[in-house]
């Protein structure tokens, strides 16, 4: 069977976000080997408890793979090589790591105990200019996050990784710990019901730092409030989108008006309480989640495979759909759209504007990204390009670099680059007052 090797999600993280050395875990052979016996133990009673109750619940689960149809198509999910050994393997350490101040815990391995090596120490560190490059990777019988660092210098490598317990489909960066301090987190959405949340800044963790439970089906999208950075916003095959409050840990509240899977979601960039969720419905929702109102838009009879606010023009919002336009909507106007273009062919895998300059918008849809320019009331297409990783999965912009954009795909040659567009001569000429002003 064929052997797959693709990365399905990938995300950044921002510059000085992530601690300069850090943390490393350590532990022996014998005790890695006493939790994973420890965990096959408790797997194979939860394995007698599902047979027992699968009688009942056969119908509900038949729905649910009903659901999960259309992600594993997405995926070709059907080529993945599962051997089913260790797929739900989640070793809890939580235990080894509950003390208040790192240099209390004897399992942490902090800056003054590393390799006296000089050139292995500063590609362990990680300097103010870099930033983290975020990607799930599926690699033949293992799902990972693995952890890369980029710089404009020209330096990328993998930092270091983190084995999964199952296939992510969306990450979203937190720096979001509790009320005192800030700390380098990612939350993942999957194909199984849970959100779990790691510590990015720690070192061969095994287990999340904590995991969100609630939805009942894949995790299809997530969305970190840009102005109360406790909240979080989940949407799911379950057709629900639930808030969380990342101090307590619990859901808030859940919305449930949608007839479809819900597929995509996006917290305004200044308004703390406007949150925007799309469907497969065809359907874009602005929730108030303060007062709990829904007002909805009919965008397409397709489905709506990702939505974004435009921080530019932040009264519209744009809908990427899976018969490849992008739709931009102005929430002033209830009856017609501000504008529609016809991006792609297929389906829209990835939509992001820069970060920095204004207008800039990169699409992405089986092996080709085109970039625009996206005007007050049009869009003008600047370039298409081909980055050679197969077709394209996710699409993210750098936070702090505006022409910098994470690709990932399914070539199992090179299966992630980074693509800096200013380098294209379309591009460079197009925006060349944005870039003589940063100069």
């Amino acid at each position: 069977m064929h052997k797959s090797n693709f990365i399905s999600v990938v995300s950044w993280v921002p510059k000085g976000a992530s601690k300069e050395v850090p943390n490393k875990l350590q532990m022996s052979q014998d005790e890695i080997q006493m939790k994973i016996e420890q965990q096959k133990e408790l797997m194979k009673e939860m394995d007698l408890e599902e047979m027992e109750d699968d009688s009942e619940t056969g119908k509900e689960n038949a729905d649910i793979a009903d659901n999960d149809d259309a992600i594993i198509d997405r995926y070709n999910l059907n080529d993945y090589d599962d051997d089913g050994e260790g797929d739900d393997l989640t070793l809890n350490h939580s235990e080894l790591v509950v003390f208040p101040d790192n240099n209390q815990d004897p399992y942490l391995n902090n800056e003054e105990n590393f390799s006296d090596d000089e050139e292995e120490n500063d590609d362990f560190r990680i300097k103010p200019t870099d930033n983290l490059i975020l990607a799930g990777h599926i690699l033949e019988d293992s799902v990972s996050l693995e952890v890369s660092v980029y710089n404009r210098q020209g330096d990328f490598y993998v930092h270091h990784e983190i084995y999964l317990g199952a296939f992510p489909l969306c990450f979203e960066w937190l720096d979001y710990l509790d009320g005192s301090q800030k700390g380098n987190l990612v939350a993942i959405g999957d194909m199984k019901n849970d959100i779990n949340v790691w510590d990015i800044d720690t070192v061969n963790v095994i287990d999340p730092k904590f995991s969100l439970s609630g939805h009942s089906d894949s995790v299809l999208g997530l969305s970190l409030n840009k102005i109360n950075r406790k909240i979080l916003a989940s949407v799911s095959a379950d057709k629900t989108c639930k808030l969380w409050d990342l101090e307590t840990k619990t859901s808030t509240q859940t919305f449930e008006s949608f007839k479809g899977i819900v597929t995509s979601s996006s917290f305004h960039p200044f308004e703390e309480n406007i949150l925007l969720v799309g469907d497969a419905k065809g359907k874009a929702s602005l929730i108030d989640i303060k007062s709990g109102s829904v007002k909805k838009w009919n965008i397409c009879r397709d489905d709506i495979e990702k939505v974004l606010w435009n921080k530019y023009n932040p009264y519209t919002f744009l809908c990427g759909t899976s018969t490849g336009s992008v739709i931009s909507i102005d929430c002033r106007n209830e009856n017609a759209h501000h504008l529609t273009l016809k991006a792609h062919n297929e389906s829209i895998s990835g939509m992001e504007l820069s970060h920095l300059c204004k207008g800039c918008l990169v699409t992405s849809c089986e092996k080709v990204v085109k970039i625009w320019d996206l005007c007050e009331n049009e869009v003008k297409f600047i370039k298409e390009t081909d980055p050679q990783v197969g077709t394209i999965l996710s699409l993210s912009a750098n936070p702090d670099l505006p022409f910098v954009f994470a690709i990932s795909g399914d070539n199992n040659a090179e299966n992630l680059k980074i693509v800096d567009i200013s380098e294209f001569k379309q591009v460079k000429n197009h925006f060349s007052d944005f870039i003589s002003s940063t100069n």
